[in-house]
C-alpha cells in the first residue's frame, strides 16, 4: 500500500512536469525564447510548486504514520479479545456436548425406570 501511494505521488509529479513542458512547448515563440527572465521565473515557480507538493506529500506520510501507530495497539487488543472469545466459545461448546450427553443418559434412565415400574406392577398383579 505504501509503495502504491509512493508510485501514485511520483506519477502525479511526472504528469505535472509533462503538462508543464507541453505548455512551454506551445507557448514558446521567438520572443519567449529571447526572454531568459521569463524562463527563469517559470522554472522558479515550478520548483516552488514541486517543493509544495513534496511538503504536502510528507505531511500526508506523517499523518498516515501517526494513524498507524495509534491503530496498531487497537488491532492487537482486538485480536487478543477475539482469541479470548474463541476459547470461551470452544469451552461452552464442550460443556454443551457434555450436558447433551447427560440429558440423553437421564432420558434413557427415566425410560428404563418407567419400564421397570410397569414390569413391577405387572409382576405384583400376578
Amino acid at each position: 500500500r505504501k509503495k502504491d501511494k509512493l508510485l501514485c505521488s511520483q506519477l502525479q509529479v511526472v504528469n505535472f512536469l509533462q503538462t508543464f513542458l507541453a505548455q512551454e512547448d506551445t507557448e514558446q515563440s521567438p520572443d519567449a525564447l529571447a526572454s531568459e527572465d521569463a524562463s527563469r521565473q517559470k522554472a522558479t515557480e515550478t520548483k516552488e510548486q514541486w517543493k509544495d507538493m513534496k511538503a504536502t506529500y510528507m505531511d500526508h506520510v506523517d499523518v498516515i504514520k501517526c494513524a498507524l501507530s495509534e491503530a496498531l495497539p487497537q488491532v492487537k487488543e482486538a485480536h487478543r479479545k477475539y482469541t479470548e472469545l474463541q476459547k470461551a466459545f470452544e469451552q461452552l461448546e464442550a460443556k454443551k456436548r457434555v450436558l447433551e450427553e447427560k440429558l440423553q443418559l437421564a432420558q434413557k434412565q427415566w425410560v428404563l425406570q418407567q419400564n421397570l415400574t410397569k414390569i413391577s406392577a405387572e409382576v405384583k398383579r400376578r
